[in-house]
């Protein structure tokens, strides 16, 4: 797993936080930045606001996180959405609440699809303080993220986009994330290195810098053998 800062050709204004990493990560994880290394596993209970891992670091930055869980499921072949499916106990998006709330948040915007009345019921349950938004139509992550734009209009230092079926990320990589952001990056991008990249999108780097995310299907040849 990997941790970059974004340069200002992928990304200019407000800083915000990108999670690209996800169950599907596997083997062959590694942070970069200024961050150490450590085990990504998770089995705790969902956190709460105040929760004691909540850095006092993180606690001096307010907050954002949005967690998108607007996904059908389909691929899954399943009746219910993919972020209810349990993992470790939990559903997926126990876990994604449980590492924004662990990592500082001080509020959570959760971003559902029509329909969706149980996700919104476990959510609520996890989340008490959680603020709802409804995407009616499936227009891509961006658009999703814009669902939340009464969330966004009240302003904070730290916007993180989390996706609510990647339970594997620690609330420990969201504080490095942070922290990165905290000096001065305008955008965080965390992914994973991949052995087979093949339909995955890839983090283009150049100096150290993320300069853009290409679909597999968009990337050239050459950018098509980028592990990451």
């Amino acid at each position: 797993m990997a941790v970059k800062a974004a340069g200002k050709e992928a990304q200019k204004g407000r800083a915000s936080t990108i999670d690209r990493a996800g169950g599907r990560a596997g083997k062959g994880r590694r942070v970069v930045a200024k961050a150490s290394r450590k085990a990504q596993t998770s089995g705790k209970a969902p956190a709460r606001a105040g929760h004691p891992d909540a850095s006092a670091a993180g606690a001096e930055r307010s907050c954002l996180v949005i967690v998108l869980a607007a996904g059908e499921g389909k691929r899954m072949r399943s009746n219910s959405p993919k972020v209810l499916a349990r993992v470790a106990g939990l559903p997926m998006i126990g876990h994604a609440l449980n590492a924004a709330l662990a990592a500082g948040a001080d509020r959570v915007a959760v971003v559902v699809g029509p329909g969706h009345d149980k996700v919104v019921e476990v959510a609520r349950a996890l989340c008490p303080q959680a603020a709802i938004f409804e995407q009616a139509e499936r227009r891509g992550t961006a658009h999703a993220v814009l669902m939340a734009r009464a969330a966004l209009a009240e302003a904070a230092d730290d916007v993180l986009v989390l996706f609510g079926d990647t339970p594997l990320v620690e609330a420990d990589t969201l504080r490095r994330m942070r922290a990165e952001i905290a000096k001065g990056a305008p955008c965080v991008v965390l992914g994973f290195e991949a052995k087979d990249p093949t339909g995955y999108g890839r983090v283009l780097v150049k100096h150290g810098e993320v300069t853009a995310i290409r679909e597999h299907k968009d990337a050239s040849k050459k950018e098509r053998k980028v592990t990451l």
